[in-house]
């Protein structure tokens, strides 16, 4: 859908930090939550989190090996 973002940049991220789409979701609402991954709970109980604890996450991953590009 947001073919004009960097790979991997969400759009929440981007319209709460840089005004993308108006600071709008794609519905039309205001971004007021920059979330921009979701997890299992059984994944958040692995990172420690609590039941509906909210907070930022940072991930990093492995470039993609040239051989995989298209």
């Amino acid at each position: 859908m947001w073919k004009n973002l960097p790979r991997g940049k969400p759009e929440a991220t981007a319209a709460f930090f840089d005004n993308y789409n108006g600071g709008k979701d794609e519905f039309g609402r205001e971004v007021l939550n920059p979330a921009g991954i979701d997890l299992t709970p059984a994944v958040a109980r692995r990172l420690g989190l609590a039941k509906y604890e909210n907070t930022y996450v940072y991930v990093s991953l492995p470039k993609r090996s040239a051989s995989l590009e298209r």
